[in-house]
């Protein structure tokens, strides 16, 4: 046993370049998972910043619907469609609140919703909410939200 500590000369370059391989490898393999993990928290965020948009807007429209832009009357699928296409959204959002479109043109993300008469109960409203990011390039994708409610 002494004898082999005696002619223990140290640690080859061989040695020295796989241990420094297999610690590079291991530190790609970090800093992947931490990208991934950063990019998969920035979508919940967004994800999570779009459903509180939709209730304020919610809380707000049916505290008192009748100041809201809304006809109150029954939409086809293709009025709907037509009528909450990203272009003709009147409200604007982003991290700071929501605000018309006019007052804020670099604003992330738009909104925008339709009040109508609820064919099976009367005296109750549907809203139908969409809300658009302005950072998704496709121009059909939206989030979209759907509320039966009484009027007060």
């Amino acid at each position: 046993m002494i004898r082999f500590l005696m002619n223990n000369k140290g640690i080859s370059l061989v040695e020295s370049v796989a241990v420094m391989g297999i610690m590079g490898a291991v530190t790609l393999f970090m800093v992947q998972g931490q990208m991934s993990i950063s990019g998969s928290m920035k979508k919940l965020v967004d994800k999570n910043y779009k459903e509180r948009v939709a209730t304020n807007i919610v809380n707000s429209i049916r505290d008192n619907p009748k100041i809201f832009q809304a006809h109150f009357r029954s939409y086809s699928r293709a009025e709907k469609d037509s009528l909450l296409s990203r272009q003709r959204m009147p409200l604007a959002w982003d991290k700071d609140g929501i605000y018309k479109k006019e007052e804020c043109e670099e604003c992330v993300g738009r909104a925008g919703f339709l009040i109508e008469p609820n064919g099976t109960l009367p005296g109750l409203l549907k809203l139908t909410l969409r809300v658009y990011d302005n950072n998704v390039t496709q121009q059909d994708e939206f989030n979209e939200y759907t509320m039966v409610f009484g009027v007060r």
